[in-house]
């Protein structure tokens, strides 16, 4: 069971999303896709403004996608997709162990203390982000279509797969949510600092 739904009395999204190199971010938007994981059919999907790349696994039960360049986390229902509001974001920690000092798995994610890896186990299922190659997103460059495909951890057969991402925006790493897995992905470039 859900937590009550986040409300705020004052609008988060009035200010502009300016990142720390002076660019406006306000625009931009990302998609928020919820897949079933056992039939690799799109639940629904929600659009949002532009995320940080990452879904925090939040104990309340909404999906929580925290927003790039914002105070503020989008909340949304996963049993139907529907933002249900903002709330402050706080800091999230996020720690990229390039190398796998600190995790022993070099790429890995950790997000507020919680290991993100690439590929998800969900029931009899491995869920990933695959690049146009095939390989894993996180293995290639952003350049190219990104999939979310489900596979045969015996086999490594593919049993479906959804088109998440066009030619721009980074991907997010997939997250569960009972039998859902969600995926963010940005609808465009985001611009970086020199």
């Amino acid at each position: 069971m859900r937590d009550a739904a986040p409300t705020t009395t004052v609008d988060p999204l009035s200010e502009p999303a300016i990142d720390g190199c002076g660019h406006d971010l306000s625009a931009l938007r990302s998609t928020v896709w919820a897949v079933d994981a056992r039939t690799g059919a799109v639940r629904w999907t929600a659009s949002i403004p532009v995320d940080a790349s990452y879904v925090v696994d939040d104990p309340s039960g909404w999906v929580r996608v925290p927003l790039l360049a914002r105070s503020v986390d989008a909340f949304i229902d996963p049993a139907d997709g529907t933002l249900a509001g903002y709330l402050p974001a706080g800091a999230h920690e996020v720690l990229v162990d390039v190398n796998g000092v600190a995790t022993g798995v070099p790429g890995m994610v950790v997000v507020d203390g919680v290991q993100r890896p690439t590929v998800v186990r969900i029931g009899d299922l491995d869920v990933a982000v695959r690049g146009a190659s095939g390989a894993l997103a996180a293995d290639e460059p952003v350049a190219g279509s990104r999939r979310l495909v489900g596979t045969d951890p015996a086999t490594g057969a593919e049993r479906w797969s959804v088109a998440v991402a066009g030619e721009v925006g980074g991907v997010g790493r997939p997250l569960a949510y009972g039998d859902l897995v969600v995926v963010v992905a940005q609808d465009q470039d985001v611009p970086v600092c020199p």
